[in-house]
C-alpha cells in the first residue's frame, strides 16, 4: 500500500473480528473512509458509529487501488 496520510480516502476490504476488543467497532465492507491519522500499523478513522477508532491497515486499500480492481473485474467479464 502506498504511504498513507491524514485525509487520504481508503476502502474497507476486511471486516473486524467482533471478538477482538481492539478492532471491534463498526465498519462497512467496500465503504470509503477518510483517514484521521496513521500509526505504524493502524489507521485512525471515523467509523459507522461516528467514533474515532483504530483499525489495522490490512483492512483497507486506497480508493485508487479499489477503483483499479473494479475496472479489472469489469474487463474480465467483457
Amino acid at each position: 500500500m502506498n504511504s498513507l496520510k491524514k485525509g487520504d480516502k481508503v476502502v474497507c476490504i476486511s471486516l473486524p473480528n467482533r471478538k477482538l476488543d481492539f478492532d471491534k467497532n463498526t465498519l462497512t465492507l467496500y465503504k470509503t473512509y477518510i483517514i484521521s491519522n496513521v500509526t505504524y500499523n493502524t489507521l485512525i478513522i471515523i467509523n459507522d458509529d461516528c467514533h474515532l477508532c483504530q483499525y489495522y491497515k490490512y483492512r483497507f486499500i486506497t480508493l485508487k487501488e479499489f477503483r483499479l480492481l473494479k475496472l479489472k473485474q469489469i474487463y474480465e467479464h467483457v
